[in-house]
């Protein structure tokens, strides 16, 4: 790849040198690192308190009420018990602004029709506050495991997972979702400055291909949406085919009313009305380009479409799913919170909005909005609760850490940050305890997980897929 070629092709797009030196400039810039706070499992205040005492530097954002930017590390961010416990999701401020100016309410059904590796997805999950229904969909079978960890450490019950090819979800899913969230493959030129390897791959073509795949996908997209549903179209790309070009494309030959993006907080500018030649539609201009000379994060592209009207369905899936998912009341589910009561104090009347699924010797509990949509192709739905054995039932990780605090009995407070770090690693502890068997493990009362005490020693059972291999204090 020529460097003349892609400094070429940015320039045109700026067209105005000084600000195009600005975003040269800007690119040698650190950026500062934001997470999303994860109010499924920690607000905001006590989660700033907690980074505080351990000597991160912190500052909230105005744009985003639930970000905040990270401007001081002791070490990784990442590498915190916090992190993995899920309590933030390290995320750009750019990639934010898309799932938050849909204005997401709680009993939707959202698609995420290019959802790996799952920051978008897990974004619209904590605005559902566990209600409602995400689609989550995939092809790459190692984005989906990325996507699946993450559901997971954020603790979604309201998610399901599927790997279709995204051309075709909306045939098969036709005007079934209240919103859509559209991120695809782009030529990623507003993410120069975090991924500087894009210069051995990009090259003028790119931009073609991916537009391609894009219009492909963006067609699914508005087949899946109902009719005065919302769609948000986003690329962290800077390219005018892959952007304006594309959405003037679409509401050309489709129902899609442009709809202003209405925050004053976003540091962002109209779409382009004309580029070269070529002269797009009025409203284009209420899409919007976020450089990162304005924002100091990744340059992205947003644009909001409604979709005024039904539009006529090509192909036809008949659809049978033919798994039962059962309620609070039912027989099995029954007996298994008498178990849970008895054992861990844990009350049946605080899963009554949820149902359940069993799938061999695993439980699986989920939002009630999930019956809505039948999907035979989920390859998962909702978090695994409970796993069946000789003696009755084992919790899961991922349960324990959303639900913990609702566990009164069979209780282990550690003290130690070696031992919680070690737990966590999937590790045997020495510790003396008068409570032999299953347990739940807090450390500074926040649930880490399930372990088992057997003579003195106490026996993580975090499962290989949830340790880490580097945690700090």
């Amino acid at each position: 790849m020529n460097f003349q070629e892609i400094y070429n092709t940015l320039f045109e797009i700026f067209y105005d040198k000084e600000d195009f030196e600005k975003f040269v400039e800007i690119l040698k810039k650190e950026i500062p690192t934001c997470i999303r706070v994860n109010f499924i499992k920690i607000e905001k205040k006590e989660l700033l308190k907690i980074l505080k005492e351990k000597g991160f530097e912190i500052k909230k954002n105005d744009i985003i009420p639930y970000a905040l930017e990270v401007l001081k590390e002791p070490f990784e961010i990442s590498k915190t018990i916090e992190h993995y416990l899920g309590f933030f999701y390290i995320q750009s401020l750019s990639s934010m602004i898309p799932v938050e100016i849909l204005n997401i309410k709680e009993e939707e059904k959202i698609l995420d029709i290019c959802a790996a590796p799952g920051s978008k997805t897990t974004q619209a999950g904590i605005s559902l506050k566990n209600k409602g229904v995400i689609v989550a969909n995939d092809i790459n079978i190692d984005r989906l495991k990325a996507l699946s960890h993450n559901i997971d450490r954020i603790g979604l019950l309201n998610v399901v997972i599927t790997k279709i090819q995204g051309e075709k979800i909306g045939d098969i899913f036709f005007e079934e979702f209240d919103k859509v969230i559209v991120d695809p493959p782009c030529s990623s030129l507003g993410m120069l400055e975090k991924y500087p390897d894009i210069l051995k791959w990009w090259h003028p073509r790119e931009i073609d291909k991916f537009y391609r795949i894009q219009r492909e996908i963006f067609k699914s997209a508005i087949k899946a949406l109902k009719p005065e549903g919302k769609v948000v179209y986003s690329t962290c790309t800077l390219s005018i085919k892959e952007n304006e070009y594309l959405i003037d494309e679409m509401v050309k030959n489709y129902p899609l009313e442009i709809v202003e993006i209405k925050n004053e907080k976003i540091p962002s500018r109209k779409g382009f009305k004309k580029f070269k030649d070529i002269l797009f539609l009025d409203d284009i201009e209420k899409t919007i380009r976020i450089y990162p000379q304005d924002i100091l994060s990744e340059g992205f592209y947003i644009a909001l479409l409604r979709k005024k009207d039904t539009i006529k369905r090509e192909k036809k899936f008949y659809l049978k799913d033919d798994r039962k998912l059962l309620d609070i009341d039912d027989r099995e589910i029954k007996e298994i919170f008498l178990f849970l009561e008895d054992e861990f104090g844990l009350l049946r009347e605080n899963f009554e909005d949820f149902l359940f699924y069993i799938k061999k010797d695993e439980i699986w509990i989920l939002s009630k909005k999930i019956k809505e949509i039948i999907n035979p192709f989920d390859l998962r739905r909702g978090m695994r609760f409970l796993r069946k054995y000789s003696k009755g039932y084992k919790l899961t990780t991922n349960f324990v850490q959303v639900f913990g605090k609702l566990i009164k009995n069979r209780r282990l407070e550690i003290e130690n940050f070696e031992d919680a770090r070690n737990f966590l690693l999937g590790k045997d502890i020495k510790i003396s305890s008068k409570i032999k068997g299953q347990v739940v493990i807090f450390y500074k009362d926040f649930p880490l997980g399930v372990g088992v005490i057997q003579n003195d020693v106490l026996k993580s059972q975090v499962p290989k897929s949830r340790r880490i291999f580097e945690i700090k204090g």
